[in-house]
């Protein structure tokens, strides 16, 4: 039996968006960490507004930046494999959305929580 070109990289994208969040789930919290030990929540940008903040506020956008990008590609993907009948590219788009939702949901608290205790 042999296997169409690409048939194996359909499961890799599945897995894409939770890859995505899983990476910038560490990302965040080393900058964190490390924000927390060089002292960036004591140095003002605006008021209230620390260094520290900036940074997580800064790589929380970028993030969601780029599970949109994927998203936006995995529908793509998902718009040519339709042609075929095959649903696990559209499975992968919505994983990506939940990816997406995931990620709002976990790192929206660099908004207000404080970053170091």
């Amino acid at each position: 039996m042999m296997r169409k070109p690409g048939e194996g990289t359909v499961l890799l994208l599945l897995v894409a968006g939770f890859t995505l969040w899983g990476i910038a789930f560490v990302q965040l919290y080393t900058f964190q960490a490390i924000g927390c030990r060089l002292g960036w929540d004591g140095i003002g940008i605006a008021g209230a507004f620390t260094l520290q903040r900036a940074v997580l506020v800064l790589s929380f956008i970028l993030w969601l930046a780029a599970h949109l990008a994927l998203w936006q590609w995995l529908r793509g993907r998902e718009e040519m494999g339709a042609q075929e009948g095959d649903t696990l590219h559209r499975a992968a788009a919505d994983l990506a959305v939940a990816a997406f939702g995931a990620a709002v949901f976990c790192f929206f608290a660099v908004f207000w929580l404080s970053p170091c205790l």
